[in-house]
């Protein structure tokens, strides 16, 4: 027997579309077949010969890539394995190419734009430093180098600082957050979550304990202060809010720590130098815009950092973030251990239940991370307790 053989009446005039040849497979909606879609494609691919090559010929020789009409032809209708080849390379080359380009472009914008020139506080940094309760990594040093050497320049920094969990990427801002500081600028750190949000918020707290660096916590649902105020604890939120307001806008408050919601609410400030973005919260123009907006002079544009754990291979950053200069945190602070992780198959769960009581025994905690957090109609999460 034949499973859901493909057939095609032959014709004598032209080539076949379905059959005895390689065949496109498209992703499909409801109500259409890929027969359907094949045939429709067949009757209008002639119309690519009048498409513009947007590329000049010297540069398509220089990228060994063929004619944009003859790409999109052969990606729909190619005769062997080398036409989806050189197709597939035409096409990705234009997508690589207009990424590098708008980064370029927006390097060049920059670069038209001006900055604060932080000037590196070296002997107040360097006591910062030997007050922490541990000692920086040459690649945490390296990357606060880094930093410190583009915010001493009048054009705007737009670094991404890259490092896995527990590298000590904060420490590295705040370093250049304190710089900042020191050079009388306001600076933001930006999260893309409350939960986070806060917990920079208690790390830069404990950072500076050792200094007078006030610093606030600024959210859709919550603020905090890291000094005496008069905010009360009777206060309503929208009150607590516009104190902090308030306290930003005279220069009051030298670091801000919060989400989105800086960006969206009333927050000005007396004089921003600085930004820090967490976890890959990618500012566009229109971003840009409304910090310059809020920054206390629209005439200069901040430093930004962006920092992420998420590990990117240096090509592939350069690709995608054409338009940031790179630093990279290598390794782990001394002491910090090894994160391990495991997939547990279904019928190995007891053991892993075991393991789990095992570790509460001596006194150790466990966290359960569940995919589903409403309840939906006919869905059911739920713990299985041993």
């Amino acid at each position: 027997n034949m499973a859901s053989p493909n057939y095609e009446k032959p014709r004598v005039s032209s080539d076949t579309t379905h059959t005895a040849r390689v065949v496109p497979m498209y992703s499909l909606t409801s109500g259409i077949t890929q027969k359907q879609l094949r045939f429709l494609v067949s009757q209008v691919i002639n119309l690519a010969s009048g498409v513009e090559d947007w590329l000049p010929m010297d540069l398509r020789e220089r990228a060994d890539v063929m004619p944009l009409c003859e790409a999109i032809k052969i990606i729909h209708f190619p005769e062997n394995d080398v036409d989806i080849k050189h197709a597939r390379r035409r096409l990705a080359f234009d997508e690589l190419f207009i990424l590098q380009l708008r980064a370029e472009m927006i390097r060049q914008s920059l670069k038209r734009q001006i900055a604060p020139q932080i000037i590196f506080q070296e002997n107040k940094i360097k006591d910062f430093v030997a007050k922490l309760p541990f000692s920086l990594t040459d690649s945490q040093k390296m990357s606060a180098w880094e930093i410190i050497k583009d915010l001493q320049k009048d054009q705007p920094m737009n670094r991404l600082l890259q490092g896995d969990v527990g590298s000590g990427k904060t420490v590295v801002g705040a370093m250049c957050a304190y710089d900042a500081v020191l050079n009388n600028y306001q600076v933001i750190l930006m999260a893309p979550t409350e939960i986070l949000a806060s917990q920079h918020y208690e790390s830069f707290v404990n950072l500076f304990g050792n200094t007078n660096v006030k610093i606030a916590l600024y959210t859709r649902s919550k603020t905090e202060l890291n000094f005496n105020s008069d905010i009360a604890d009777y206060m309503s939120l929208p009150a607590k809010k516009k104190y902090i307001g308030g306290k930003t806008k005279k220069g009051e408050i030298n670091i801000i720590v919060g989400t989105h919601a800086l960006l969206s609410e009333k927050v000005e400030f007396k004089k921003l130098g600085f930004v820090i973005v967490d976890e890959q919260q990618r500012f566009g123009v229109e971003q840009r815009h409304i910090i310059r907006e809020k920054s206390g002079n629209a005439s200069i544009m901040p430093h930004f950092l962006s920092m992420t754990a998420t590990p990117i291979p240096r090509s592939f950053a350069l690709t995608i973030y054409g338009d940031l200069d790179i630093s990279i945190i290598k390794g782990l602070p001394p002491g910090r251990k090894v994160i391990k992780t495991r997939l547990v198959a279904g019928f190995n769960r007891q053991k892993a239940y075991d393991f789990i009581r095992a570790q509460v025994k001596i006194g150790r905690q466990i966290f359960v991370v569940c995919p589903l957090i409403d309840n939906l109609e006919n869905m059911e999460a739920a713990l299985q307790s041993g």
